[in-house]
């Protein structure tokens, strides 16, 4: 026992070495959290089959159904019985198929079928082990029962006579080529984070392997709107800037192939000579710099393929480059508030923006983009020159026409020392006119825009809905405020990706709680803002957080929430994406500012080993639990 005491001593607790063995050991522990997470993702069942009627199973009577499986892993079947209320007697005889031989017989009692009459649930027949189907190969099951007295069991059957079943099934193909790539990630972390390269290579890495990941596995059409957002691209990569009045609403929308509504049907191809009046009215409101990233590759797409998905994809494609680049262009320059600012363009749902059809994902970008660079500008010794002042101007222009609501955000310039943009006035200039330039623009689109708002919902007056909030500000402001109180947690839940998809995907709670808490925790413990923040810093990021949020809460009640509704409808956590940065960087100004009266001296540590450990993890369960919605499908 000593000697243990010893050796146990003799330990360098602080040495590099055991430091670098005990985070491979807590990576490795984290990586079987994954593992076991994997061991169900990839088990599915088919859709369920909507039940209309019933076949009796009378003695001698044997029914026959095909089973769609090619090239799966087959685990079994699930059939849904009726007994008409009765108990009955006998036993059911359920074979599966491979052309004429029987791969597996099921002998059921059929007494063990509680008599609870019609819509009883499923009942589950498993293989004893996987069983490999091929694509050259038929498939179906029978069922029958041998009963020859007065019994009542009876097979559903939807409206269309197919009968209701599910196939228990298998994706050992993609579960293995998830495997192999989660753990090239977790190994590249641990050798990233022990060989010390620099954190902004870690971060890059991961954001765009993730990003690939979430471009690969999730199909075309499932984020919100997407159908719509890659109408409008598309009318804007055909030169068509500006929607047109379609019907008697006067809805915007335009005329395009019949075949673009067939994106999902990888055999699809345009064809000028058949064509359809499309209707997207939510998505005209867009200005085309919306959709400029999704335009461009659509347009490049077209010049090679008519297929409509391969079209589609170049739409994708394009805003996940685009959006990507932003994002890691702001992760090189920002000088600090790196890991927060990483930490939000890791939330699931800003991945799923990113590689989607919608305009989020360029709005995001820009957002990052743009404080990044005005932290970069304002914080280094050398001067702004026209060179940055025209990137600048670029960014705020873009950012403010890609939703209105975010035109605030380019108020960020105000953070900009004076003395940096130049000698007399020139600062007025440039503080006061940028802001200026953009709301005019805004006010132009508006104009334009406002043809397109029509009733998308019942009860809704947009007119009425303004003339409310500026004649009964107060009933307005404690409207906005039960809404907050009453709906919040959602918001936070929907920002950091409980719900992904169209909001139908439910990602278990472990995620985003801890996303939740390591954010919170990044911001309390950082230490990386400079010991001199400029005065008012901290008072502009959150004046322009607030003012974002309020035109956010207003124009969804203006465009979507009945007049007079007790509480404003519509509102999704992905919305809070672009500006939860700003946010946490007025906590982390606040935080800098007592520590530096304090006397304390700020600290920065680039080891973030175990934080990017943990958002790989978060990630790769979000990736799982969508794989296992897909499948079962």
């Amino acid at each position: 026992m000593n000697k243990l005491l010893k050796k146990i001593d003799s330990i360098d607790f602080s040495g590099k070495k055991f430091k670098a063995f005990i985070f491979i050991i807590v990576a490795l522990v984290m990586f079987t959290f994954f593992y076991v997470r994997s061991r169900t993702a990839f088990d599915a069942t088919s859709k369920v089959i909507k039940n209309s009627s019933v076949i009796k199973l009378e003695n001698g009577v044997e029914v026959k159904q095909q089973l769609p499986i090619k090239n799966q892993k087959l685990q079994g079947l699930q059939l849904q019985f009726d007994t008409y209320g009765k108990e009955n007697r006998g036993t059911l005889h359920i074979k599966i198929y491979e052309d004429d031989s029987v791969i597996k017989e099921w002998e059921f009692e059929a007494g063990r079928l509680p008599g609870l009459g019609y819509n009883e649930g499923y009942y589950s027949f498993g293989l004893d082990e996987l069983y490999s189907t091929d694509a050259s190969k038929e498939y179906y099951f029978t069922v029958s029962e041998d009963y020859q007295g007065d019994n009542a069991v009876g097979i559903c059957t939807s409206s269309d006579g197919t009968i209701c079943y599910k196939v228990m099934k298998t994706d050992t193909s993609l579960r293995m080529k998830v495997l192999i790539i989660a753990f090239i990630i977790f190994a590249a972390i641990i050798a990233m984070v022990i060989l010390n390269v620099d954190e902004r290579i870690i971060m890059i890495t991961l954001l765009v392997s993730f990003g690939l990941i979430y471009f690969w596995l999730c199909p075309v059409g499932m984020a919100p709107d997407e159908t719509n957002h890659f109408y409008r691209a598309y009318e804007i990569s055909q030169g068509g800037l500006i929607s047109k009045h379609m019907g008697e609403s006067g809805v915007g929308g335009n005329t395009f192939p019949a075949a673009l509504k067939e994106y999902k049907d990888s055999k699809a191809e345009l064809n000028w000579d058949e064509t359809l009046d499309y209707k997207f009215g939510n998505t005209s409101l867009y200005s085309a710099i919306s959709y400029l990233p999704q335009a461009t590759g659509i347009k490049i797409a077209d010049i090679f393929t008519n297929n409509v998905k391969a079209i589609f994809y170049g739409g994708r494609l394009g805003n996940f480059i685009v959006s990507m680049f932003l994002c890691i262009m702001a992760l090189w320059i920002i000088p600090f508030g790196r890991k927060v600012l990483f930490m939000v363009m890791m939330f699931p749902l800003t991945m799923q923006e990113m590689i989607s059809m919608s305009t989020d994902g360029f709005t995001i970008g820009l957002s990052f983009m743009l404080l990044a660079y005005i932290l970069y500008v304002s914080y280094r010794e050398k001067d702004l020159g026209k060179k940055e002042i025209a990137i600048l101007t670029a960014l705020c222009i873009m950012l403010s026409l890609t939703k209105i609501i975010y035109v605030v955000l380019v108020l960020l310039v105000f953070m900009v020392p004076n003395k940096k943009l130049g000698e007399g006035r020139k600062w007025a200039i440039f503080k006061f006119g940028v802001p200026a330039l953009c709301v005019i623009l805004n006010l132009v689109w508006l104009v334009i825009s406002s043809g397109y708002l029509v009733e998308f919902r019942p009860g809704v007056d947009s007119a009425a809905q303004v003339k409310y909030i500026l004649t009964h500000i107060h009933l307005y402001y404690a409207t906005a405020v039960s809404t907050t109180m009453e709906t919040g947690m959602y918001y936070v839940e929907t920002m950091f990706g409980t719900y992904m998809g169209q909001l139908e995907i439910a990602i278990v709670p472990m995620v985003w709680v801890t996303f939740l808490i390591l954010f919170v925790y990044e911001i309390v413990d950082s230490r990386d803002v400079p010991v001199k923040a400029h005065r008012y810093d901290m008072f502009i990021l959150l004046s322009v957080f607030l003012t974002c949020m309020a035109l956010l809460y207003t124009s969804l009640y203006v465009q979507w929430t009945p007049l007079q509704n007790p509480s404003i409808e519509g509102i999704q956590g992905r919305y809070f994406i672009p500006t939860i940065p700003l946010l946490a960087l007025a906590c982390m100004y606040g935080i800098n500012i007592r520590e530096v009266r304090a006397g304390n001296v700020s600290r920065y540590s680039k080891k973030a080993s175990y934080y990017f450990v943990f958002l790989a993890l978060l990630n790769g369960i979000t990736v799982l639990d969508m794989i296992l919605y897909y499948l079962c499908e």
